[in-house]
């Protein structure tokens, strides 16, 4: 875990998806590693969490988006504090000091929005990139787990992923066997 994220309250609502365990005990079986595994592996491209996943690649995702816009801050800021350090309202004696504020507050509400304007949105394939790479640790542990287990990627050696028992060409479902994930 970074500095950043032992600071921040991410607010990461893992409910919409179950983390993979892969250990004894845990929640991933000879039935379903291969589907988990898909699952993992489609973040990336699909840009959202599937049935399966780990709040740390969000927070990773998250973290990406900081850095870009700590970059963007740095980069955009010395426009606006010039146009702001710059700026006169007009002569002190035509104004009153509260409609003087009231003129300064409005100046740099629409400077505030000129920055926000100058960095725009954060790029989001570089921050999904961060979350697939977290993402492809855990398929290694799952794969690592299921040799352990002695398990293979046809479904062979017992039941085999959605095609119910027998492994390859097993009886129901879609023929009991995925191609390798």
């Amino acid at each position: 875990m970074t500095a950043a994220s032992t600071h921040i309250h991410w607010g990461i609502n893992s409910s919409g998806y179950q983390v993979p365990n892969p250990v004894d005990g845990g929640n991933i079986t000879q039935a379903n590693w291969q589907d988990v595994i898909r699952d993992l592996a489609g973040y990336e491209a699909r840009q959202a969490s599937g049935a399966w996943h780990d709040p740390h690649a969000s927070e990773v995702h998250e973290l990406d988006h900081v850095h870009w816009f700590q970059g963007e801050i740095v980069r955009t800021w010395p426009t606006i504090e010039t146009a702001i350090t710059t700026h006169v309202l007009g002569a002190t004696a035509s104004r009153s000091r509260a409609d003087a504020e009231t003129a300064m507050n409005t100046y740099l509400t629409s400077q505030k929005r000129a920055w926000f304007n100058a960095y725009g949105v954060a790029p989001e394939p570089p921050a999904y990139a961060a979350g697939q790479a977290v993402l492809n640790g855990v398929i290694t542990r799952i794969r690592t787990y299921a040799t352990s287990k002695g398990w293979t990627a046809s479904g062979t050696g017992g039941t085999g992923g959605t095609g119910g028992t027998g492994g390859t060409g097993g009886t129901g479902g879609t023929g009991g066997h995925h191609p390798p994930p």
